[in-house]
């Protein structure tokens, strides 16, 4: 049975945009043919891409709450319960 599928290229796996009827583990075989986007479907993966700025700010706030290089607890201290 041959299916047309949409999917999205991403993290180096496509991922299908609707569920497919195939079992877990099936070996397939795959034409890939790039589609078209739309100008909205572009701008919001350009949305979802983090910038230098985003990466700063929050590089920044891990420093501040010491999320990097702070104290680390022990294993009693982090199973210490009262």
């Amino acid at each position: 049975m041959a299916e047309i599928i949409t999917a999205t290229f991403q993290d180096g796996a496509f991922v299908p945009e609707q569920p497919i009827a195939v079992p877990s583990g099936t070996r397939v075989r795959l034409t890939v043919e790039p589609v078209e986007q739309t100008s909205a479907q572009v701008a919001m993966a350009a949305h979802h891409r983090p910038t230098a700025e985003k990466i700063s700010e929050f590089n920044k706030l891990c420093d501040r709450l010491s999320v990097r290089g702070g104290k680390r607890l022990t294993r009693d201290e982090l199973h210490e319960r009262r």
